[in-house]
């Protein structure tokens, strides 16, 4: 497991890697997360429900693009 911020910057910005999966956190909050879920490669994030700082999280840790799911789907698949 490994914890890292990618920026460049003191901000609160993480991504977290575990085996083969990155979670990216915006504070506390996963709000994205890429790799293989139930067998299936993915790229998914959360609507930006919380304002500019997390848009720049966003921006920041590269997940912008990714699938865009509500958020009860998006915790199924993670957890």
């Amino acid at each position: 497991m490994r914890l890292y911020n990618p920026t460049g910057r003191k901000t609160q910005a993480h991504i977290v890697v575990i085996k083969d999966v990155k979670y990216y956190f915006s504070y506390e909050t996963c709000i994205a997360a890429h790799g293989k879920f139930k067998g299936k490669y993915r790229r998914i994030r959360v609507a930006n429900s919380w304002g500019p700082t997390t848009g720049r999280h966003f921006n920041e840790l590269g997940c912008k693009d990714f699938e865009v799911l509500e958020d009860n789907i998006f915790n199924k698949i993670i957890n």
